[in-house]
């Protein structure tokens, strides 16, 4: 298998690059409540759920914040999300599982306390594979942050624009996608990559 990745803001790969700070250190966890009951509909609202599954259908997300308090987020093939404004946070033992074949447009706030922010995985929930399979007709605008686990990034999708970050104790990253540096207009935080230098006036 040949890799190719195309740079356009550096002049080659840097290997063994100092450490980055963590953009979203100061992120409050957010609270976790009781988990709704109940079939999965559409529209569906913020709140916390004991997992998630969407199966086939249209689904829109009114915007807020998703907890997922165990169990597995998952959106099945043949699915379609539309949602703007939303965050997922994974605690207790949750998993993410979005399947190549579901068209998945979402994005996340662009203003206040979790601005940018699509998902986000608890910092004490160490060991966790989360996976996001995808495909060019997804669009996931917004950072990507699970801190202590492990994101397998497969298939062909980005954020608007190239709007997707994606912070992680480990990245295993296959397809082909555009990524924008500076996304600030949709909420994301600007990652200090140490060892760079810019001139300003």
């Amino acid at each position: 298998v040949t890799s190719v990745l195309h740079l356009t803001d550096c002049t080659s790969v840097t290997i063994n690059s100092p450490y980055t700070p963590d953009p979203y250190a100061s992120l409050p966890a957010p609270p976790v409540g009781t988990c709704h009951s109940g079939a999965v509909t559409s529209p569906l609202d913020p709140g916390t759920y004991c997992g998630l599954s969407f199966g086939s259908g249209t689904y829109t997300l009114n915007p807020g914040i998703y907890v997922i308090n165990g169990g597995t987020l998952k959106i099945n093939s043949n699915s379609v999300i539309n949602g703007t404004g939303v965050m997922f946070y994974l605690t207790n033992g949750a998993t993410l599982q979005l399947n190549g074949s579901a068209k998945i447009n979402i994005s996340a706030a662009t203003t206040g306390t979790y601005a940018g922010v699509l998902f986000f995985g608890d910092r004490t929930m160490p060991n966790a594979v989360q996976k996001i399979n995808g495909d060019a007709t997804s669009l996931m605008t917004g950072a990507i942050y699970f801190p202590s686990q492990e994101l397998d990034l497969l298939g062909n999708f980005s954020g608007a624009g190239g709007c997707m970050q994606v912070v992680a104790d480990t990245i295993y990253y296959t397809g082909s996608s555009t990524f924008r540096n500076d996304c600030s207009a949709a909420g994301l935080k600007t990652i200090n990559v140490a060892g760079s230098v810019r001139l300003v006036e």
